[in-house]
């Protein structure tokens, strides 16, 4: 392998690398579609909690991790942080 085609591999590398966050936006995205749907209690907590905890590493994780809980305390569901909070408060 020549010295272009090392180069051309490792460019191709590092843009795979950077969209990687492709699979857990679009998990995230199928829990909005499905609270927009009104499947709060079935789909779109499968989906957000999916979205959550089944990846890592990525470049938008904390993205992904805030949209998740703010989706998830739309839909009435009480959140560690939330009773974190309360505990503070007491």
């Amino acid at each position: 392998m020549n010295g272009q085609q090392q180069q051309q591999q490792n460019q191709s590398r590092d843009r795979i690398e950077l969209e990687t966050s492709i699979v857990p936006m679009a998990t995230l995205e199928m829990g909005l579609i499905e609270i927009e749907q009104n499947n709060h209690d079935d789909d779109a907590k499968k989906w957000l909690d999916h979205a959550e905890k089944d990846f890592a590493g990525y470049t938008a994780e904390n993205f992904v991790h805030l949209k998740v809980y703010a989706a998830i305390r739309m839909m009435g569901y009480k959140t560690d942080k939330e009773m974190a909070n309360k505990e503070k408060c007491k």
